[in-house]
């Protein structure tokens, strides 16, 4: 082959490479998954799944890097800060949501300074009682309420959580007058409601399952729209006859906003292959969570209505962080 025609063919494919070599160039770097809670629990699960899972369909590790505190504001507001690139995905859930509208000065914008890879993840927190309040159904537990109005306490992990604004919808759609119990994590909130000095909580399906199957705590429903596959026995809070009470969590992965929209498309496709994954869904299922895939501008917008939605019930119910 003469030296001419070699080189024209070489410069051919070099074109014909050019697109494919475009594709590929994110991401060439290890990513940054910042979770704004605390280690262990059921957050770890979910985040140590999803950063695996990713590594495999990126081709680059995905470090976690946990920044806790206030409410999840702090580990947002780091990533808020981040370079527009892709390179650092950030975990939100209701908190960052409900902070929105309790907090008038925060680091960060979360419908302005984020955009959304998808949202990945569903879960419902259940209704649970102290056995001692010797009610079965939601029904009995609103006559019990409306009977002693005020001497019901239910218990929270703390003021302004998804928790404190579910108790605050239930008192408000059913009349009732419970008395709010805050504690520092709901962790130390169960305990109390197994040892009875509180009788009620709206708490993850993580925390209490176990719990329920003993015998510890009574589950008189399921907050959200489907039964859970833990304990399909419970009803939902619409069969329970209290339709509109739903307050479903939901997770959703994040970037900066600015990053090219390639960038997204491919996280977005890579977070979607993740969650169609059987062993994702069989692992989060334990505890208690189900895997979702929505696209980045769906979840943007589901993320602004409950934005709204959360707001008008701090705003009803006078809710101040701690």
């Amino acid at each position: 082959m003469r030296p001419t025609r070699r080189h024209a063919l070489l410069g051919l494919f070099a074109v014909g490479a050019a697109p494919s070599a475009r594709a590929q160039s994110f991401p060439t770097r290890p990513l940054t998954l910042i979770v704004p809670f605390p280690g262990g629990g059921s957050t770890d699960v979910m985040n140590r799944t999803l950063a695996d899972k990713l590594k495999e369909q990126l081709g680059q590790p995905v470090v976690l890097d946990f920044k806790p505190g206030a409410g999840g504001n702090i580990g947002a507001e780091v990533a808020a800060r981040a370079a527009p690139d892709g390179y650092t995905l950030v975990f939100i859930s209701m908190p960052q949501i409900i902070s929105r509208s309790m907090y008038p000065k925060l680091g960060y914008d979360l419908l302005k300074d984020f955009e959304a890879v998808g949202t990945f993840l569903e879960t419902a927190p259940v209704l649970i009682v102290n056995p001692s309040l010797n009610v079965k159904s939601v029904r009995e537990l609103v006559a019990a309420a409306k009977a002693q109005p005020g001497k019901i306490e239910y218990g929270t992990g703390g003021n302004g959580t998804s928790a404190h604004l579910l108790g605050e919808l239930f008192k408000c759609d059913t009349g009732t007058d419970l008395l709010h119990v805050p504690y520092k994590g709901a962790a130390q909130a169960v305990v109390d409601l197994i040892g009875g000095r509180v009788k009620v909580m709206f708490e993850t399906p993580a925390s209490i399952v176990g719990h329920v199957k003993s015998g510890a705590v009574v589950a008189l429903a399921v907050m959200g729209p489907k039964r859970l596959a833990a304990l399909p026995d419970v009803p939902t809070i619409a069969e329970a006859g209290f339709a509109g009470l739903e307050l479903v969590q939901f997770a959703t992965l994040m970037t900066p906003a600015g990053a090219p929209k390639t960038t997204i498309d491919t996280l977005a496709a890579a977070l979607a292959k993740v969650v169609a994954m059987p062993d994702v869904r069989e692992r989060w299922a334990t505890i208690g969570a189900e895997p979702v895939s929505m696209t980045p501008a769906a979840s943007m917008a589901r993320i602004a209505a409950e934005a709204k939605r959360l707001g008008e019930i701090v705003a009803a119910a006078n809710i101040k962080p701690d």
